[in-house]
């Protein structure tokens, strides 16, 4: 009788492994905060705002396109955005200083930007922004914390 048992119990779990695969981690399913300190803050006009995108596709401007994004007031130093429940993953990151606050980055005749702008990892930036890979960083638990240093022409 005890074998019969056994083997019965050994069926349903192997059933409702089957059903229900592999538990999964709490690492695979689990979600991060990220902290972005914008430094080099020249002024206390308009807001700062970031955009986090989880692929290069509308990157860097197209904020419909961001996994998240925001915006706070700007301080003269450094302003810091806490993003909470972002799923673990790599994130590239830009960052403008809006200083009129027109929700778009103000360009001049050639195309240059008026207003502070900075990227993920913080790399040179040249004629165009930076591409997703060189701004991108991982994200991880229980959070990941970085800075993006403005830059103003």
């Amino acid at each position: 009788m005890n074998s019969i048992r056994r083997s019965l119990l050994l069926a349903l779990a192997f059933f409702l492994f089957v059903q229900n695969g592999l538990p999964q981690s709490s690492a695979a399913r689990s979600t991060s905060t990220l902290i972005l300190h914008v430094s080099n803050i020249h002024n206390s006009k308009g807001v700062i705002r970031f955009a986090v995108f989880a692929s290069p596709e509308g990157w860097p401007e197209d904020k419909t396109k961001a996994a998240r994004y925001g915006s706070l007031p700007a301080n003269v130093g450094t302003v810091t955005f806490r993003i909470a429940d972002l799923p673990n993953g790599v994130y590239a990151i830009s960052v403008i200083h809006d200083e009129n606050e027109n929700h778009k980055l103000d360009r001049d005749f050639f195309g240059r930007p008026k207003e502070g702008i900075g990227f993920g990892n913080n790399p040179k930036i040249g004629f165009s922004a930076p591409d997703w890979k060189q701004s991108s960083l991982q994200v991880s638990n229980p959070s990941t914390e970085t800075t993006v240093n403005l830059r103003y022409p």
